[in-house]
Parts: structure tokens; sequence; C-alpha cells
């Protein structure tokens, strides 16, 4: 009971702390100041968070000492592939000479599941940086598909080849990536006959590969399917609290099906930010509650859509489901952007949290949290700091239908600080992200063959849903960008 009073504390402490940060960032011009103390009351909250959970670690000490203690070593890693599956570690690194730092560097170690053990250096991480860089310059619409296929050749040269030998035709390979190297998506990489890795393997993303060990414990798990779409960015507090369940319309004929779920976000204009409606989501969150339904009759489906897709909404009803679909908007906010915007009053000496850095709207998230005056109303920007609070336990699968959602700041040795490392941190084991913004039509196209396909395993499903895409493209004599259908990856437990 006292691990858990001080556990509901640090939450309630970071949704003020979210709230503060996003109102400095978000405010429009004529409200930048509406909170002048921003960054002296930013640094109290975080030291009492720190305080706090210095506390937990003390109390909980002894539960942990008697509890169980994964041996984690290649051996074991080992053991829980499945057979004939295949690990590669990525590993980005410093060169320590005896008199000075030398340049930084990867690493890929390869595990396979007959135990054998192999450790390639990869080069100069700044070459292999900088590649990752143009390969993501290149996921947008107008790139020259003759460019973008030379990066990813050349990534795939970096970065696959000198391993390909240890993986068997067709085999599973868990990908379990470093620092930059978070932000590719290695379905994408093209070999030098021009196919693309996924064609060639099954691939599945993993935070770390000691991951596997902890997948193969019992789990908790979850009823029904919590689904949101087409929030109502405008909606006043009073018709957010209701949570009454709402069905959705379908989309408005003629609607642009080039729009994608991103903010534009500009380092001038992040005050005065506004986000426009996604009808499109309403009828996407209807129809996977209808699949739901008829894939699991006696599971429930909880939808909202417009006012009631809410941040009030979906703390008070996520816990406890298996699934949660969110249809909206995501936003990545880069560090230097924030400080450049002219949020200087949420600076002051802060150590800051990256996990304020992204997150996802909801309803009310134009209103710039002017209605967030009480503890019932939420100011509709959900970022991942708070959802890293939740206690989402028993949840199988989040899947963030927007774009971006892959993304964060990212720390070598850390992975990436983001919404996906936020939601396993709540407890979910598996995770569907964006690493680009992607179309809308192609958004929806990907979620419907998400929850209609029947393969067994995530790493199958993604794997047959990017194939069923390419061969489309093929037979329509259609660019096969990795642009157009490699941008969502699933992170977590590989098994459905």
């Amino acid at each position: 009971p006292a691990a858990l009073k001080i556990a509901g504390e640090i939450g309630a402490i970071r949704t003020r702390l979210s709230r503060i940060y996003m109102g400095s960032v978000f405010s429009p011009a004529g409200k930048a100041d509406a909170e002048p103390n921003a960054g002296r009351h930013l640094d109290s909250l975080t030291a009492r968070i720190d305080t706090l959970e210095s506390l937990l670690a003390h109390i909980t000490a002894t539960s942990r000492r008697s509890g169980r203690v994964w041996e984690i070593s290649a051996d074991a890693v080992a053991a829980a592939l499945p057979r004939g599956a295949t690990l590669v570690e990525y590993l980005g690194y410093t060169d320590r000479a005896p008199t000075k730092a030398g340049p930084a560097r990867y690493l890929a170690v390869v595990v396979k599941s007959s135990g054998q053990v192999k450790i390639f250096n990869l080069g100069d991480a700044r070459s292999i940086d900088a590649l990752v860089a143009k390969y993501r310059s290149s996921m947008t619409p107008g790139a020259s598909q003759k460019t973008a296929g030379s990066i990813s050749s050349s990534l795939y040269h970096r970065l696959w080849k000198p391993l390909s030998s240890l993986f068997p035709p067709g085999g599973l390979v868990f990908i379990a990536p470093d620092a930059g190297l978070n932000l590719v998506s290695f379905a994408g990489l093209t070999a030098a006959d021009g196919r693309y890795l996924i064609e060639e393997h099954p691939l599945h993303y993993l935070s770390a590969g000691r991951d596997l060990l902890r997948f193969r414990e019992k789990a908790e798990r979850g009823k029904g399917l919590l689904a949101f779409g087409d929030p109502d960015f405008d909606a006043p507090g009073a018709s957010r609290l209701g949570g009454g369940k709402v069905l959705a319309s379908t989309a408005p004929a003629g609607e642009d099906r080039v729009r994608t779920r991103s903010l534009p976000v500009w380092c001038d204009s992040l005050r005065n930010l506004h986000a426009s409606p996604l009808p499109s989501t309403g009828p996407e969150a209807a129809s996977v509650g209808e699949v739901w339904k008829t894939e699991f009759r006696s599971d429930p489906v909880d939808l909202f859509i417009g006012p009631s897709a809410s941040e009030e909404t979906f703390k008070s009803f996520a816990p406890g489901h298996r699934v949660l679909h969110l249809a909206t908007h995501g936003f990545y906010l880069d560090r230097q952007c924030t400080e450049e915007s002219g949020a200087s009053g949420a600076r002051g000496k802060l150590r800051l949290n990256p996990l304020l850095l992204s997150g996802i709207l909801l309803a009310g998230a134009n209103l710039h949290g002017g209605t967030a005056d009480s503890t019932a109303v939420e100011d509709g920007i959900l970022t991942a700091l708070e959802v890293s609070s939740m206690n989402l336990r028993g949840t199988d699968l989040v899947v963030l239908s927007a774009c971006e959602t892959g993304l964060g700041e990212v720390k070598q040795g850390e992975g990436v600080y983001g919404l996906r490392r936020a939601f396993q941190l709540a407890g979910a084991r598996t995770v569907v992200s964006a690493l680009w913004k992607i179309p809308d039509l192609e958004t929806m196209k990907f979620m419907k063959d998400l929850y209609t396909q029947k393969q067994r395993t995530y790493p199958e499903l993604m794997q047959a849903i990017a194939l069923n895409r390419i061969r489309e493209l093929r037979l329509r004599g259609r660019p096969t960008s990795p642009y157009n259908w490699a941008g969502f990856i699933a992170l977590g437990d590989w098994r459905r």
C-alpha cells in the first residue's frame, strides 16, 4: 500500500509537470507568460519526483531481492529464441584508448538459437548516422525513388551485408537497434538484387535482446478493445467529462487522402499550433471495433469518437483493456526546437525529461490547456511521460495510428525516449508505431490488414502486410518506395 501511494503521487506530479511544460510550449503568443514561474515549478516538481522515486526504490528493495532474478547471458537469450531464429543487437560505443576516447562506432552482436554468437565491428558511427539521416529524409512523398534506393542500398551494405551469411533463408530475425538505428525501418533496406529485406526475412523489433527472457513469463491479460478516433480538438472541458461512447460517422466525400496524422511543427510556430480534424480516423476506429466484435464475440468493445475521445476518458478506461487503438495526431518536439520557440519560461535550470517531448493529441487539445483548471479536466495533450505512469499491465497490444509515434529522443545505449518506450514502461507488451509521416490512405489500408489477417505472430503479420503492398504496387506499375509501406513497426512481444 505504501508503494502504491507513492506511485500514485509520482503519476499525479508527472501529469502536472506535463501540463506546465506543454502550456509553455503550445500557448498562443498572447498567453506566452501565463505561468511566468514555469521553469521554477518544473524544477521543483522534477526534484520531488526524484525524491519519491528514491523512496519507492528503498521501500521495494526487499521484495526485489527476494524475487526472481533473471540470468541474462548470450546462452539464456539464445535459449529464448524460437527455433531457427536469429537476434541482431546493434550497439553504439566509443573506443577508449589509454589516453583519450576514440571515435564513436557501431557493433552488431548476432545470437542464433543454436547458441552461436558472433560480433561484427561495423565501423564509424558518424558515417552510418549520416546515412540514416539521408534515409529518413528520403521517406517523403516527393523524394526520388532512385535516390532513396541508393541510400537504402548503402545502409543495407553497412548494417546487414556483413552479417547476412548467418541468417538461414527465410528465417525470423529479431532486431534490437541502438542510438540512431532506432529510426530505421530495416524492412525497407535494399539488397544488391533490388529485393527489400522484408522479402528475405520476417522481422521483429526489440528494445533489447534480453526482452526475450521477460516475454517468456506468464502475463496478465486484459479484456476487450478500446478504440479512439476523430477527437474533437476544440471540445471544451465539460463536453469531455461525460465519457459517452459515440458511433463514428463516415468520412466526408472528397477528403484529401494525402493528409498525414502528424502535426506540422516548425520552431517559430509552436505557440500557434492548431490541430486540424481527422475525419477518416472515426470510421477507422469504428471498423476496427466491428472486426473485433466479429473475431471475439464475447470480448467487449469501447469506442470513443469526438469530444469523448479525450485524455480524461483514456486515462480512466485504458487500464484493463487487452488492445488499445489510438487514431489521432502524434507529435515529437525536437529539444532544440522547443528552446528556440521561445518556451523560455519552461527552461530555467530544468533537467528536462525527454518523455515530455512526444505524445498524442486528444479532445480539447486546441484549447492549449485553457480549461485544465482542475484535476478532473485534462489539457488534451497526452505526453509520453504521462503514459509511463499509467498501469497497463494486461495490455497485449497498443496501436498508435498516428504519424511519427515511433520517434523520440535517441540516446546511445538507451534507445528511443518516446511513446513506444512509455507504453512499454506502463506494461504494454507490444506497440505498433510509425517512424515517419504516412499518408492517411496508406494508414487506413495498413490498419485494416493489421486486424483482419490471420498470421500467428507479429513478424509474420508485418511481413505479409508489406509483401501484399509491394506486390500490389508492382502489379500497378507504381514505385515501391518503402515510404508507402515500411513506416509502421511492431516492437515488443512477437507472439500475437
